[in-house]
């Protein structure tokens, strides 16, 4: 798990345009359509001037400049809501639908195997939840969890845990003493001490490659998860850390070949400079109070992360979307509620259309509850089977689009506009801030 850090608008893209928008500038829930640059404070901004020269040349050294600007999302935002305009819209023909691609025969056919809707399971509980109900799971286990699961082994890299020496870092070849520090690891109390490893040090990236090489021979697990996989750490400024990341990524990857998943929990980070290496991530999407759902300014920047992160990964593409819910108490019954099954419904919606391979799990927060880590309900949308993907990803506008399926289609609207799309000359009325999966009939879509 990562705390909340910073957005990385690669230089250039469209994404320019969202940058302007000030985080604040959604008062009722409103999406603004430009605003001033967020600069944040005055000692924030000073700071930034003074630090910018030396942060553009250490990322000289790793590739083009992508960190433009700082935006703190911990902030609490206003819940995005409908604002009572109406649009409407032609959608584009749909793209055809990308190959499946991996060089790694066994995870090609767990990915032949995807359904409508893919769910993941990070840190799976097996004692509360049916492995067999999860696209891709990862936690610290030793051997498979069996099904047709790619499954993932968690590799500790950042920090370590006195008390799990034995247990985390059993695969690790002699040598760790090397990088262990005694500067403790910030972190919520819950998950016990840590202490910092020294991955900035540049044996440690051959060191972790080896690591991996070890974890996957002994476990056979398809890949591994790398949580904080960010430039925001303690002790190290970003452009240290992301020197180091760069060196253990191409490290990993040189040592294990093209097949296996690595996999960073990238949460809202859009820094890509590892995805060549990387072929997976995961988005975990902190937000606090944990009674507020996103703001929309939020909801266009999650559009933005799907889009970018399938864009620049490697193959296969694996794209893990994990938004939390509203929580308004603790209880199982507020993860089903009306809300909350509207928020999740949304966000399925969106992990299925826009990556080529999208999983989506929508969480409780950390923590809503004392006794699991991203506990949730098992909705029955998930359960919806239109068959497979016949399309690729279709964007109708900022925040709307559609993705076509063999006995149907999938649509969002993370807008707050009551918005219809004409599609192949069949209206389909997107209400704000809902997904929708429907049949496709004689007479239209049956939603």
């Amino acid at each position: 798990m990562v705390p909340l850090t910073h957005i990385r608008v690669p230089s250039g893209s469209s994404l320019d345009r969202y940058h302007r928008i000030a985080p604040h500038d959604t008062a009722a829930g409103r999406c603004p359509e430009e605003g001033p640059e967020y600069l944040g404070d005055g000692i924030r901004n000073m700071m930034h001037r003074l630090f910018g020269a030396a942060i553009v040349f250490f990322a000289a050294l790793i590739g083009p400049a992508r960190a433009e600007i700082e935006v703190d999302w911990g902030s609490p935002q206003e819940t995005c809501t409908a604002d009572g305009s109406e649009r409407s819209l032609i959608a584009p023909t749909a793209p055809p639908q990308e190959p499946l691609v991996s060089s790694d025969p066994g995870i090609l056919t767990k990915l032949g195997k995807r359904h409508t809707i893919n769910v993941a399971g990070p840190w799976l509980d097996r004692e509360r939840n049916d492995v067999d109900d999860y696209g891709v799971v990862w936690h610290s286990w030793d051997s498979a969890p069996g099904g047709d699961a790619i499954w993932l082994r968690e590799v500790l890299w950042v920090h370590y845990k006195p008390e799990r020496l034995e247990t985390s870092f059993r695969h690790h070849p002699p040598g760790l003493e090397r990088f262990m520090t005694e500067e403790s690891w910030q972190t919520l109390a819950e998950y016990g001490t840590s202490f910092r490893l020294t991955y900035e040090d540049p044996r440690y990236a051959d060191y972790m490659a080896e690591v991996v090489a070890n974890v996957l021979d002994a476990t056979e697990t398809d890949g591994v998860f790398l949580d904080w996989w960010i430039d925001n750490h303690p002790f190290l400024s970003e452009p240290e850390i992301r020197i180091a990341r760069n060196r253990i990524a191409k490290a990993i990857r040189a040592r294990i070949g093209p097949g296996p998943i690595l996999m960073g929990n990238v949460g809202w980070t859009l820094e890509t400079s590892t995805h060549e290496d990387l072929n997976a991530v995961f988005m975990e999407l902190w937000k606090r109070p944990s009674s507020r759902g996103y703001s929309c300014e939020e909801l266009a920047r999650i559009e933005e992360l799907l889009i970018v992160h399938d864009r620049y990964l490697a193959q296969p593409k694996i794209v893990v979307l994990e938004p939390w819910r509203q929580a308004k108490s603790s209880s199982s019954s507020d993860r089903k509620s009306k809300r909350n099954t509207e928020w999740a419904t949304l966000f399925t919606a969106m992990a299925a259309v826009v990556p080529r391979n999208g999983y989506i799990l929508y969480a409780d927060n950390a923590r809503d509850r004392s006794f699991d880590d991203h506990g949730h309900h098992f909705y029955d949308i998930y359960r919806t089977d239109l068959g497979e993907a016949t399309s690729g990803f279709a964007s109708v506008a900022r925040g709307i689009g559609f993705k076509r399926f063999e006995k149907g289609i999938i649509a969002y609207n993370s807008t707050p506009a009551d918005v219809t799309v004409q599609i192949d000359g069949q209206p389909l009325r997107l209400r704000p801030l809902t997904g929708v999966l429907c049949v496709e009939g004689d007479e239209g879509w049956d939603c």
